[in-house]
């Protein structure tokens, strides 16, 4: 029942009420039609005192219910003007004359003051509201005759505040066109606002409000930028303020597609707290592409832009003034990047994925950038990134990336003027990290090297600037680790115009200590290996102190000259052949000021070096004279020797071989030019066929050389050693089996046992060579001789260039020994000092058409001393005082018997005494004889009992005195004497047992005559 009763009053009071609220609305619309043109002008006069400008408006009309209970005045086509000057400023005669224009202007006033004769306005609401702001080319507007002069100073109008207050509370605008144009700027537009609604409330320093709205902007135009592709840009918001505390719903802003939106708060104070997000949560890149000014296409040949751009912006904190700043917090990215260029590779896709904080903007150390990918892709490249970058003041970055590029797609970027041809594929992989130093110079290098590390890997790259440089080929594996550790790994490249071709590189470098400090650097080169053809190069190296630098270095050149050939032009070598193995170490100190001269210290004192050459072989382009095959030893040499070992060669018909050669002072000697040390060599030598004719073009003179200087820069030197050949010739003679000793110095030539086979028989020869006493050459020497066929020795080395004992003289196998002595200048012998002496034995010989002995023949009618033939003679002779003596020869044969004595000189002079047996041409020698002779009876017929009964004769010759015929007591006692005089005299002035033929490096010359001495230095002075 309570329930019934209940609903039957509410409905009775809700009938009540509509019937008091239709009442009311009644009486408001009694009131309004009764005093319908009071309110309309009272509302014009209070908007046309409030606006100050000339308005005009068409019909107006009051709208009751519009918005009720407060009465709602209509005005029709409601414009605001300009003064006629403003117009005329312009010159434009279609220049439309309305500043402002309103289809209709829709104002609520209240409906009880109205009784009173009172107007207020409560709302105000404009609909097709147009505004036309244009701007000439010196930058006057047509609204600049509303702003009052700066001079002027405006009064306080209480109306307009009231108005303020009144637009404040209820302000809605619909349908809103405005047009803008600026000359001077080259700027136009035309703004659409659908809807715009303000709504607030001021009251004292309370204010309240409220706004949304839509906003169209087209026909955008601005300089030079293609804004006329801007079909719709759109912007729309919602914003609450309430004495100061704003709250932002939302803005969006849509541009083509493209949005912006935002959202947050702020409280307005002396400082402003904020808190607002501004997104771009999908921006299509090829939007923009139709934005890009036509001058910037056409110089970039940009063709396509592409992909989705994202942006998410977070403002937080207090601002005040510029001494506190809020936080700014970034978040962007891109994916499916596109750019298209006719210049520039294709960007087939492009992703960034990023962050840039700063929490703290007046503390600018807070402030970071995150790059967490960056992906880039071309059609046959791709490259990836991250990077952290903290506190711009002093950088802390972390950068970490790798890439794939392929040089053919950037070939083309190339100015003609670099490179023609470029092509291949790098990868790369790097990482650096760290505080960026406040200043980058030398001394920073070391912190970035120790933060810092690659991985290059090159493939294949073809590069030139012409067919000449070109490189093909090239691949290497670089490799840098942090704490300065190199490493090249496979390193191989192409040289085609120098036919270089080098492969299996491989280079280790670790750096210790500071680039900065470079006299405290430790640079260690752990390996470096580069591989051409079958040459390679192999090294190590440790250095420090780079202002005077200490150093060791070892290393490997391993060289095939086949290869090699191919860089030698062919006017300089027509074939080169081998293989060269060389090995090094050395070290020392290098002072960077004065290393020309503490390189060859550094060669010679402080390294060592070795070399194996295998079958080296070399010939010159028209050139028979230098040309070597088949060269093969082994070299080392360490503190100033030079030694060589099984060393083996062919030149021309030549087979030589060395079984050690070692070579001492090779510095001290030809460098430092120290005169107490010699230049020393000690060597074996062999060859197995030595012609003399194929090294007189090495001694041929050149008539147009200029003089040869070189020779007084040869320091003293001493060469000896052991020399062998199985064959020599020299001119007509040719020799088997020679071996000999030998030692070589600058005023001392020797040769000792010297053996050989030679003209029928065997020879063992010592020689001394002694230009000490220059110019003076003095050559002493001893030769042993067995069964050497005379003739043969005579016409092989041309009679030795004399005529008075040729071979046509005399025949037979010699066999004995002899010292002599020649004194000589200037190639020119001095007879006079010759000296020499003998023993002599000859076999089976003969004196054939000697002088002496015709002339005796032609006297004694004996046939037989025109052709003496013997089957033994032995004899002895010396050489004095330019003769020559002959002591008593007995000569047997089985014809005659003879014997002889006498001296030849050097000129026509003679003297030969015989005791010849005509007895034994007569009769015939006694089997008994002939058998005590040690002879052999070839059919003598005759008796046996004749006497021997000898025939005395002389032959001489003395200038104009000669004779030959029988011999006398006094010629005989005289050369008897003569023999025996000289002889004693030779032996005074010749000593064969003094003789000094050794060979060792310390010779210990023996003491000769002071006679000899005084002597020598008298043949020096005369000459």
């Amino acid at each position: 029942m309570k329930t019934k009763r209940f609903i039957v009053r509410l409905l009775k009071y809700f009938g009540l009420t509509i019937i008091f609220l239709h009442l009311l609305v009644f009486i408001i619309i009694g009131i309004a039609k009764l005093f319908e043109g009071s309110i309309i002008r009272l509302a014009v006069k209070e908007i046309e005192s409030s606006l100050k400008a000339p308005i005009s408006y068409g019909e107006v009309s009051l709208v009751p219910f519009r918005d009720f209970p407060n009465l709602t005045v209509r005005i029709a086509d409601f414009k605001l003007g300009q003064q006629a000057d403003s117009v005329r400023v312009f010159g434009i005669g279609s220049l439309p004359d309305t500043l402002v224009g309103f289809k209709n202007v829709f104002v609520s006033v209240k409906a009880y003051p109205l009784l009173k004769n009172k107007v207020i306005i409560n709302g105000v609401e404009l609909n097709g509201f147009r505004v036309n702001y244009l701007v000439d080319s010196t930058g006057r507007s047509n609204f600049d005759f509303l702003i009052p002069p700066d001079t002027v100073e405006t009064p306080v109008d209480t109306v307009t505040q009231t108005i303020l207050n009144i637009l404040l509370k209820n302000l809605t605008l619909s349908d809103i066109r405005l047009t803008y144009s600026d000359q001077k700027l080259k700027a136009a537009a035309d703004i659409v606002i659908p809807k715009l609604h303000l709504e607030g409330r001021v009251s004292g320093d309370s204010i309240w409000g409220k706004s949304n709205g839509e906003i169209v902007v087209t026909n955008t135009r601005f300089a030079d930028l293609p804004l006329e592709k801007v079909t719709n840009l759109n912007f729309s918001y919602s914003v609450d303020y309430d004495n100061g505390n704003l709250l932002l719903d939302y803005a969006k802003l849509d541009v083509n597609g493209i949005e912006f939106k935002a959202t947050g708060n702020a409280t307005l104070s002396d400082s402003i707290w904020m808190d607002f997000n501004v997104a771009l949560p999908k921006l299509n890149l090829a939007e923009l592409y139709g934005f890009i000014p036509e001058s910037m296409v056409k110089e970039y040949g940009l063709s396509r832009l592409g992909g989705t751009l994202q942006l998410n912006t977070t403002v937080r904190g207090y601002l005040y003034d510029t001494l506190m700043l809020p936080s700014v917090f970034v978040d962007f990215g891109l994916k499916k990047g596109v750019l298209e260029t006719k210049q520039y590779p294709k960007i087939k896709r492009l992703d960034i994925d990023g962050k840039i904080s700063v929490p703290n903007p007046n503390y600018l150390a807070t402030t970071s950038v995150n790059i967490r990918s960056f992906n880039l892709e071309t059609e046959n490249s791709r490259a990836n990134l991250t990077l952290t970058l903290k506190n711009p003041n002093k950088p802390l970055y972390n950068i970490q990336g790798e890439m794939h590029v392929t040089l053919d797609e950037f070939a083309g970027l190339l100015p003609d003027s670099t490179l023609s041809e470029l092509s291949g594929v790098v990868d790369a992989k790097f990482y650096t990290k760290g505080k960026m130093p406040e200043y980058i110079d030398v001394n920073s290098s070391d912190y970035f090297m120790d933060n810092t590390g690659f991985t290059l890997n090159l493939i294949n790259i073809n590069a030139g600037v012409d067919t000449v440089n070109y490189v093909k080929g090239f691949n290497a594996e670089v490799t840098f680790k942090p704490g300065k550790e190199l490493t090249v790994n496979n390193l191989s490249l192409q040289l085609p115009a120098y036919k270089v071709n080098l492969k299996d590189g491989l280079l280790k470098v670790k750096v210790f200590g500071q680039v900065s400090a470079l006299d405290k650097i430790d640079v260690r080169v752990d390996t470096v290996h580069i591989a051409m053809g079958n040459s390679s190069f192999s090294s190590r190296l440790k250095f420090k102190n780079l202002n005077n630098p200490v150093f060791r270095c070892d290393g490997r050149l391993y060289v095939d000259l086949d290869e090699v050939r191919s860089f030698i032009p062919d006017t300089l070598v027509s074939l080169i052949t081998g293989k060269v193995d060389f090995g090094f170490t050395t070290s020392g100190i290098v002072n960077p000021d004065s290393i020309d001269k503490q390189l060859m210290p550094i060669l010679f004192e402080n390294s060592r070096f070795t070399a194996q050459v295998t079958d080296f072989g070399i010939s010159l382009p028209n050139d028979t004279v230098i040309g070597i095959d088949k060269l093969s030893l082994k070299l080392t040499m360490a503190n100033d020797t030079i030694r060589l070992a099984n060393v083996k060669g062919h030149y021309k018909n030549l087979d030589f071989k060395s079984d050690s050669t070692s070579i001492w002072n090779v510095y001290k000697t030809f460098i430092l030019g120290q005169k107490d040390k010699k230049l020393i060599v000690n060597t074996s030598l062999w060859a197995n066929y030595v012609d003399y004719d194929i090294f007189l073009p090495f001694m041929a003179e050149d008539s147009t050389a200029s003089p040869d200087t070189a020779a007084s820069s040869i320091p003293q030197y001493i060469i000896r050693g052991i020399a062998k050949a199985d064959k020599v010739k020299y001119g007509k003679v040719l020799i088997d089996d020679l071996s000999t000793k030998f030692r070589v110095d600058d005023s001392l030539y020797v040769i000792d046992d010297m053996r050989m086979k030679a003209f029928g028989g065997s020879m063992v020869t010592s020689l001394v060579y002694d230009t000490r006493k220059y110019p003076l050459e003095v050559i002493e020497f001893k030769n042993e001789s067995n069964r050497v066929n005379l003739k043969q020795l005579l016409e092989q080395n041309d009679d030795f260039e004399q005529d008075y004992i040729t071979h046509k003289n005399f025949d037979g196998l010699v066999s004995g020994t002899v010292f002599g002595r020649i004194v000589m200048q200037d190639t020119i012998i001095f007879y006079d000092k010759i000296n020499l002496m003998g023993n002599f034995k000859l076999e089976n010989g003969g004196i054939y058409n000697f002088e002496p002995a015709m002339e005796l023949s032609k006297f004694t009618n004996l046939n037989e001393l025109d052709n003496i033939m013997f089957s033994t003679l032995e004899t002895s002779v010396f050489i004095y005082n330019n003769q020559i003596y002959f002591p008593k020869t007995n000569i047997v044969s089985t014809a005659m018997d003879m014997s002889v004595y006498g001296m030849q000189s050097f000129g026509d002079d003679y003297e030969y005494h015989f005791v010849v047996y005509p007895g034994d041409v007569m009769l015939g020698k006694s089997k008994k004889l002939l058998k005590k002779q040690g002879l052999k009876d070839e059919g003598f017929e005759g008796p046996n009992k004749a006497k021997r009964s000898g025939l005395y004769l002389v032959s001489l010759q003395r200038g104009k005195e000669s004779k030959s015929g029988f011999d006398t007591k006094e010629l005989q006692a005289n050369m008897k004497a003569t023999i025996r005089v000289q002889e004693r005299g030779l032996n005074l002035v010749f000593h064969p047992h003094v003789m000094n033929f050794s060979t060792e490096i310390d010779r210990k010359e023996a003491k000769r005559k002071a006679k000899d001495d005084k002597q020598d230095d008298k043949e020096v002075k005369a000459n």
